[in-house]
Formats: C-alpha cells, sequence, structure tokens
C-alpha cells in the first residue's frame, strides 16, 4: 500500500468514535455522499463474498468428489487463507473504509490496531450497498460456522470439527477487527445491539402513534 494512501486512515480515538448505529446502511454513506446506492466495486464485492462461500461449499459437497479428510482439509484451509487475506486488506479498505491489524509485542503481549478513513471522505466514498453486502457477508460466515460447530459437536464427528473451528476462528477473526473499527474504542458490541434495538422500539412506538393519531384524524373528519 501507498504511503500516500496510508495517510488518509487515521488511528480510532476516544474522541473520534462514530455516534452511528452499526451496520446501518445510511451511515456508512452520508447523506451528501455521491453514489450512495451505487456498486463501485463489483470486483471486490464478488471475491469478498468468493472465497468464504466457495469454503462452504467444500465442506458441504467435497464427499461428492474425494473421500480424503486430508485433501478436503487443505483446501477449505487454503480457502480462508485467501479469504483472511482478501476480507482483511482489500475489501475493508475499499468497501467501507476501515483497516486493522495485530502485532505481538516483544514481551508476547497481543496489540490490536484500528484505523478508518476520515469521516467526511467514507461520507463521499462508501456506498451503502457496498456497505451492506461487505456486512452481511462478513457476519454470515462466522455464523454459518458456528452452526456448523453445533452439528459436529452434537453429531461426535471430532476430525470434521477441526475444519469448523478453522473456519470459526479466521471469519471471527475479520469480524472482530472490523467491528472494533465500526465501533470504536470505548463501546462494545452488546452496548451498540442494546443502543440499536432502543432506538429501534423508540421509532416502532413513534410510528405506532402517528399511526393512531392519523387514524383519529381520519375519524373525526368522517365524523364531521
Amino acid at each position: 500500500m501507498s504511503e500516500s494512501n496510508s495517510r488518509r486512515f487515521t488511528a480510532l480515538s476516544e474522541d473520534e468514535e462514530d455516534n452511528v448505529d452499526f451496520m446501518s446502511a445510511s451511515s456508512a454513506a452520508g447523506a451528501g455522499g455521491r453514489h450512495k446506492s451505487a456498486v463501485q466495486h463489483p470486483v471486490t464485492c464478488a471475491f469478498h463474498v468468493l472465497f468464504r462461500t466457495l469454503a462452504v461449499l467444500v465442506y458441504f459437497f467435497c464427499n461428492w468428489f474425494t473421500h480424503s479428510f486430508v485433501i478436503a482439509f487443505v483446501l477449505i484451509a487454503l480457502l480462508h487463507s485467501m479469504d483472511f487475506w482478501t476480507v482483511k486488506n482489500v475489501t475493508g479498505r475499499l468497501l467501507v473504509g476501515l483497516r486493522w491489524w495485530n502485532e505481538v509485542t516483544e514481551s508476547g503481549s497481543s496489540e490490536w490496531f484500528f484505523e478508518s478513513r476520515p469521516r467526511n471522505e467514507r461520507n463521499l466514498l462508501v456506498s451503502a450497498s457496498e456497505s451492506t453486502v461487505f456486512w452481511v457477508a462478513l457476519i454470515a460466515a462466522p455464523s454459518i460456522w458456528f452452526f456448523l460447530f453445533l452439528t459436529t459437536l452434537f453429531s461426535m464427528k471430532f476430525a470434521w470439527m477441526m475444519i469448523v473451528l478453522l473456519g470459526l476462528t479466521v471469519t471471527g477473526s475479520n469480524l472482530y477487527g472490523y467491528t472494533r473499527c465500526r465501533l470504536g474504542s470505548k463501546r462494545t458490541l452488546s452496548g451498540a445491539a442494546a443502543q440499536f434495538l432502543g432506538k429501534q422500539v423508540i421509532n416502532a412506538g413513534v410510528a405506532e402513534m402517528q399511526q393512531q393519531n392519523s387514524s383519529s384524524k381520519s375519524q373525526n373528519l368522517t365524523n364531521a
């Protein structure tokens, strides 16, 4: 990545967190953003979904072509590696203007770094459609692997559980990294979810009150 492009990303600080709903399409592209609903990076969107989808398909249908567990494990591991690199280094930067990485310090501790494009640039460059594709695929993959983990656990297929845990770990790492990028350094996923649900309840209540007021006005006009 070029130095000039790297400068356009800034570290997330406690004072620069986004006070927006998590995974909200409207927050991904501002009202003044150009191409708000257009898909500006179709190839990037395709590759964002491609490798993780292929990994799941290979897991389900590998017995059609081979009964070798080793071949299935190697193939799925390669797909996960390509998916992890693509999502971490390319699609997050282009589709939602976020990036993260992890470093191990000399003391052996793990240090996470989260960066984001400046808010005004994200409003102009990030498309709501691309943001939706990014977050849906990012959340769907670890959800599927978690379901498969429960399936292999209850069916006691411990050999295949290795593949499932690999998929859950790899896709979950990207989900964790980008979730932290999206929420900032202070907010947590549970806190953001609670805030989002609270707003949805309030909006639903306001909509219900408006509907009742409209019905009452219509009834009064009819009676008059």
